[in-house]
Order: structure tokens, then sequence, then C-alpha cells
């Protein structure tokens, strides 16, 4: 029976995670990971040069060596991304007695969590998982996501937040206030997203006037 996973958004700032394995694989994850703000540090005795340049950078913290048990210490994720399933189960099994949460590439029976495939149009973050069914599968769908809700809803999301927190000033009723945000999403992105400030302060005048 394949296992169940809950598709749940971890606070990933400043996480310290450890990645083992340095092919192209273990460059995607540590990519993702970056891009979540997290804190990644490699372990492989051999790298791609990607993971090579991040580390030039000092977007990463490079060990070049074999994985020791000792470097999961002080680690809150996991990902085992060495070409050989035998180091990625040991790595999984330490990971488990130490309570760390482990993805093992192509191994769901030994993971504690997956990837999704995550489409993100900033706040906007979409992700969409088949269970390991299918992920080709996933990442389609995640292309049809993006095909709708392209780099323009993040702006919209982020006027969408600005005018929500002012209608909760101005309304502390909230039966009225629920309503004034239904009501301002169904404005749409392409008829709010030009609206300067006396645009949105007419709106709420005119949708609180209509609801006294």
């Amino acid at each position: 029976m394949m296992p169940d996973f809950l598709p749940i958004m971890v606070k990933t700032t400043g996480l310290p995670c450890l990645v083992v394995g340095g092919g192209k694989i273990a460059l995607r994850k540590v990519l993702i990971l970056l891009r979540f703000g997290a804190t990644v540090t490699v372990v492989a005795e051999e790298r791609v040069k990607g993971i090579a340049k991040l580390a030039g950078q000092g977007r990463i913290n490079l060990r070049t060596k074999r994985f020791s048990p000792t470097d999961l210490f002080g680690k809150k994720l996991v990902i085992a991304a060495t070409n050989h399933w035998e180091i990625n189960g040991k790595i999984a099994g330490w990971a488990k007695i130490l309570s760390i949460p482990c993805n093992c590439i192509d191994d769901l029976a030994l993971s504690g969590f997956i990837f999704p495939a995550i489409y993100r149009s900033d706040p906007l973050t979409v992700a969409v998982s088949t269970q390991g069914y299918y992920p080709a599968a996933a990442r389609q769908i995640k292309r049809e996501v993006a095909a709708n809700y392209g780099k323009s809803y993040g702006p919209y999301l982020g006027k969408l937040r600005d005018y929500r927190e002012k209608i909760k000033l101005v309304e502390t009723d909230p039966q009225k206030r629920r309503q004034l945000l239904k009501k301002l999403l169904q404005v749409g992105a392409d008829t709010l997203l030009p609206w300067h400030e006396t645009d949105f302060q007419e709106w709420l005048q005119h949708e609180r006037k209509s609801k006294a």
C-alpha cells in the first residue's frame, strides 16, 4: 500500500537543512530549499558545477567528504540524494533515529516527506502532488496552474493583502467585513491591479453605503 503524505506549509526561513549528494538531483533539491529561505549544507565527495558555484557564492555550506551520521546533528530536514540506494537508506535510517524528516529520492517507503511540483508567483505558492503515483502528471498540472495564474497574480495578491488590512481597520462588524472581503475578491485582477488608493477608497465607500 502506498504511504499517504499530508500537504503542509513548513516555515523554512533559516531552517538548517542537509543535502547528501552532489549530482543534478541534489542540485535541484538545493535550489528549491534556497528559494524558500533555508540554510543548506551539502555533503558530497563529488559535485556538479552548479553546487560548486553555489558554494563559491557563499549560498551553501559545502563539505567535500563522505557522509557521517554526525553530519545530521543540528539539522531539521534531510535529503538523501546520492547515486547509491544503500547509502540513501543508511541516511534515512539515521535520520529516523534522530527524528529528522528525510526525503530519500526515488524511495517513498523510506521518505518522511516528498517534494511536490511547485509553482510560485510570490506570494502565491501552489504545490501539486500525485502522492508518488506519477510525478510527471503533477508537473503537467503545475504547468496548467502557471498558465492560469501568471506573474501578475503576485502583485494582485499584494494589493488584496493591503486592502484587506484597510477594510479590517474601518469595518468592525465581522459579517459586514466578510461581505466586503468577498466583494473585493469579485473585482478581479484585471480591474484591481491598475487601482490607486483613491480608486479603492471610492469602491470601499460605495460598498459600505450599499450595505448600510
